[in-house]
């Protein structure tokens, strides 16, 4: 199986290219964006090739912040929505959907509102320390929108 992770000098894990192979024409093989972002998703899921361990998963979640594409973002949420997933792995999974937030300037308050407790909790905390007026932007947003008969959302 090919090592994809490993610890640098900052002490981040993260998607690390694999090593250089000798094509036909003795070019070499690497991943492109792409292909890494793709992996990971398949890695967060446990549906990588080869099988995956708990601790690839773990790294995979804090990997996928650095990806934020649509993609990525519904694979985050469907991890850190299911409250029947290990624990750590959500709260891994929501952390990164807070730091694409952050990035992003806007809290999907649509998936906030489906994670659990122990999720919430990771994205109130980050957002919070890094852009607290995201929570108070998207406070003021859910309170303005109505519902059909014209009444506020709460």
């Amino acid at each position: 199986m090919l090592k994809i992770f490993s610890i640098g000098k900052t002490g981040k894990s993260g998607p690390q290219q694999p090593p250089a192979r000798a094509g036909a024409a003795g070019g070499s093989t690497h991943l492109s964006a792409g292909e890494r972002e793709a992996l990971l998703i398949g890695i967060l899921r446990g549906t990588a090739p080869g099988g995956v361990q708990m601790h690839e998963r773990y790294d995979a979640a804090s990997d996928l912040e650095d990806f934020p594409s649509d993609e990525v973002t519904a694979a985050l949420t469907e991890i850190a929505s299911d409250a029947q997933e290990d624990e750590t792995l959500v709260a891994l999974c929501a952390e990164s959907l807070a730091g694409i937030w952050i990035a992003r300037g806007a809290v999907e308050r649509d998936v906030l509102v489906r994670l659990p407790p122990w999720g919430r909790r990771e994205v109130e905390q980050r957002v919070a320390r890094s852009a607290p007026e995201l929570l108070a932007s998207q406070q003021d947003a859910v309170a303005e929108v109505g519902d059909r008969d014209g009444r506020t959302l709460r």
